[in-house]
């Protein structure tokens, strides 16, 4: 099967995922991605929208939606893809409750795979000695709902005497010997930071599926987080999910999130750091994810044979 897949630049999860969904297609199956739409191809595989018209079933890979009400009406590309399409994919089941239910469209027919990652590539990075056992670290680009300030202040608010290492930009201003702001970093240096601290904290409001979650837990973190989101499903019991959001699914008026109580996230660091066992999650290898997203893929295919 060849798979089209657009070339074009995305921002954020969906572009390290889309790369790193592309080069796994190439190493654990026997298919082939195509980059060129002139060229022959049986099946295009979206990313939140497709190229120009042609005959090839669609596959369309949905990361979430809008949910405030100043960006609404930026679903409405949204809504177009998924009426062009043969089949959905959502990142989680939360993602797929949440689109259907903010931009009113029927997905009980769509699939649910969650991102994946190669623990190959991980293997290739090395920690840095440098960072104390025990440490904890956060990944994000630091907007608001992503919570940034709630995770120090609850991290100081904690008994622990461990670092606390923030990867990600949007950061100033913190001056505290045991917060580091790294500031952007490759993915190859996160994943050092990562590999050599203990646990992960992602308090994010809203993520339909956060890869920095999938790389943490690959790298052996438990992770402590917010209870909405996609980030439940994948944590299960590899860490602490803090019960401090509620939503009924309705568009919110501001994406301004970062005023969590630090007592409860200290509460949940203390809570985080009584688990004994290290994750070992074999079942977010991308190649469980590759065979996923064929399987979706050549049932498409068969389906519109058979047409």
């Amino acid at each position: 099967m060849r798979i089209y897949i657009q070339p074009g630049k995305y921002v954020a999860g969906p572009h390290v995922f889309r790369n790193r969904l592309v080069r796994a297609i190439a190493k654990y199956s026997d298919n082939t991605v195509v980059s060129d739409e002139s060229e022959k191809f049986d099946i295009e595989l979206g990313f939140i929208k497709f190229s120009k018209k042609h005959k090839h079933p669609k596959v369309l890979r949905l990361d979430g939606c809008y949910y405030d009400k100043n960006r609404l009406k930026l679903n409405n590309g949204l809504k177009k893809s998924i009426k062009q399409a043969n089949n959905v994919i959502c990142q989680s089941h939360f993602s797929k409750k949440m689109c259907e239910e903010i931009m009113k469209v029927q997905l009980d027919w769509a699939s649910v795979i969650y991102n994946g990652i190669d623990p190959d590539d991980i293997a290739s990075v090395q920690p840095i000695p440098s960072i104390p056992e025990g440490s904890f670290v956060s990944c994000s680009v630091w907007r608001p709902n992503k919570r940034p300030l709630s995770i120090i202040k609850g991290f100081l608010e904690s008994t622990t005497s461990a670092h606390l290492y923030m990867i990600g930009d949007n950061l100033s201003g913190i001056k505290e010997t045991r917060v580091h702001c790294m500031g952007p970093m490759s993915w190859e240096q996160s994943i050092s930071v990562m590999k050599s601290c203990k646990y992960m904290i992602h308090l994010c409001h809203i993520d339909s599926c956060p890869n920095a979650v999938v790389e943490g837990l690959s790298c052996g973190l438990n992770v402590l987080c917010t209870n909405l989101g996609g980030t439940p499903e994948l944590v299960k019991n590899d860490g602490v999910v803090l019960k401090v959001d509620k939503w009924n699914y309705t568009p919110v008026k501001s994406m301004e999130f970062d005023n969590l109580n630090a007592k409860v996230i200290a509460e949940g660091i203390s809570d985080l750091k009584k688990i004994t066992s290290t994750p070992v999650r074999d079942d977010l290898h991308i190649k469980y994810t590759v065979q996923n997203y064929i399987n979706v893929m050549e049932k498409v295919c068969l389906n519109q044979k058979y047409q």
